[in-house]
C-alpha cells in the first residue's frame, strides 16, 4: 500500500501568492510501447500525472571484474504556465532521504 507522503510545493514562480488559481497542468503520457512506473503515484495540483519507468545500466566492480547492474526508476514529466504547483507523491519506500533539483531553486519536501 502507497503509505508514504511527499508533498512538495515547487516555487517556480515569484512569491506568488497559494490563494490564487493553480495553473492548469498539461501531463505528458506515456509513450507507446513504454512502460509505468509503479513505485510511485505522483499528483501535480491535484491532477494525477504518469510515471515514466527508465531502465539504468550500470557498470559495477565485484569479485569477478566488471559487472553490468541493472535498475530502473521513475520520474514525470508535466508543464504548467505559471506560479507555484503542489506536487504529491505516494511511495511504497520511505522517502525521508529526497533530494529535490535543481538545488538552485531552494525546494523543500513536507513529509
Amino acid at each position: 500500500m502507497m503509505h508514504n507522503l511527499l508533498s512538495l510545493v515547487l516555487c517556480l514562480a515569484a512569491a506568488a501568492p497559494l490563494a490564487r488559481a493553480q495553473p492548469p497542468v498539461v501531463a505528458h503520457a506515456i509513450p507507446d510501447g513504454e512502460m509505468t512506473f509503479g513505485n510511485y503515484k505522483v499528483t501535480v495540483n491535484g491532477q494525477a500525472v504518469p510515471v515514466h519507468r527508465a531502465i539504468q545500466n550500470d557498470w559495477r566492480v565485484n569479485d569477478d571484474g566488471w559487472d553490468l547492474d541493472y535498475g530502473d526508476y521513475g520520474f514525470v514529466s508535466f508543464d504548467f504556465a505559471a506560479g507555484p504547483v503542489v506536487v504529491t507523491v505516494e511511495s511504497r519506500t520511505t522517502l525521508d532521504q529526497a533530494v529535490l533539483r535543481p538545488l538552485s531553486k531552494g525546494l523543500t519536501p513536507e513529509f
